[in-house]
């Protein structure tokens, strides 16, 4: 597979449906993540930390000044902090673009993947801000971990007549190792035919409670009113949506997606078996 990063066969995956990612996720991270970096900016300016005492500090801060950032996901309003004597402008922003696609990078890899403080530390050094300290980066981390679990937490509004179940092989990266994961997708179809990404999770592998608390999370949320369930052929699904889901009806396909998995796929050890269960529920 040419491409196996997750945030990059979910986009890819979604794309046939309208989709992407949560926008007001990713404007929401990019304007946390700015001011984010914008406070580690000045800090090194000022010679101290926002409230810190320190007897080497080089100038005040003197409250903040509202500016709008274009962005391709429209304007984002950020608010830069202004200094008692000179002034302050984030420098890194001087390439808007340069430093948009920086940012998008990271927030999007965190909503898909997880936030991971190295990833951070590379988006840093890319804008060529100054040396950051490692709590600094675990601050950034943690504000980004809060907001992503946040939107995925979301509830669920709209009523979903259909939800689609989907399998994705991906491969992570940690500390420089690739392992080969999984990834699953749920998507929600309205009642007006669009889709909605639902939810979403990287995992080793497939046991027999995993779609079971899969979908009851998605009912937590919201989705109630399910009038069927459609996914690749596994008697694990089958079973969940008449756990969690018994008025929905179970439609499995046998055709997975162009990004989905392949039938050897060694982490589903009971995948060939499985195929034969529609047939078999039908006898």
């Amino acid at each position: 597979m040419a491409e196996s990063r997750p945030v990059n066969i979910l986009l890819n995956y979604l794309r046939p449906y309208n989709l992407t990612l949560d926008q007001n996720y990713v404007r929401e991270a990019l304007r946390t993540v700015m001011q984010s970096l914008m406070e580690l900016e000045v800090g090194a300016l000022t010679g101290a930390d926002r409230h810190e005492r320190n007897d080497e500090r080089q100038t005040y801060r003197n409250g903040y000044r509202r500016r709008r950032w274009e962005t391709s996901n429209g304007v984002i309003p950020i608010d830069i902090p202004k200094l008692r004597k000179g002034t302050y402008y984030p420098g890194f922003i001087e390439s808007p673009e340069q430093t948009e696609k920086v940012l998008r990078d990271l927030v999007t890899s965190a909503y898909v993947e997880g936030v991971e403080i190295e990833s951070i530390k590379t988006a840093v050094d890319q804008l060529d801000l100054p040396p950051v300290h490692s709590s600094q980066l675990a601050d950034i981390s943690e504000q980004l971990d809060d907001l992503a679990r946040e939107f995925k937490e979301r509830p669920l509004q709209d009523i979903y007549r259909e939800i689609h179940l989907d399998l994705l092989d991906v491969r992570v990266e940690r500390r420089g190792r690739h392992f080969d994961r999984l990834l699953a997708v749920g998507l929600g179809e309205k009642e007006d035919g669009s889709h909605e990404l639902l939810s979403h999770e990287i995992i080793t592998g497939v046991d027999d409670r995993f779609w079971p608390d899969f979908l009851g999370d998605l009912r937590r949320r919201g989705a109630r009113n399910v009038e069927r369930v459609n996914s690749y052929s596994d008697y694990r699904i089958h079973f969940a949506v008449q756990e969690v889901m018994s008025n929905a009806l179970w439609q499995p396909v046998n055709i997975l997606s162009v990004y989905g998995l392949n039938y050897e796929n060694p982490v589903l050890d009971d995948f060939e078996f499985a195929l034969d269960w529609p047939l078999m529920l039908a006898a």
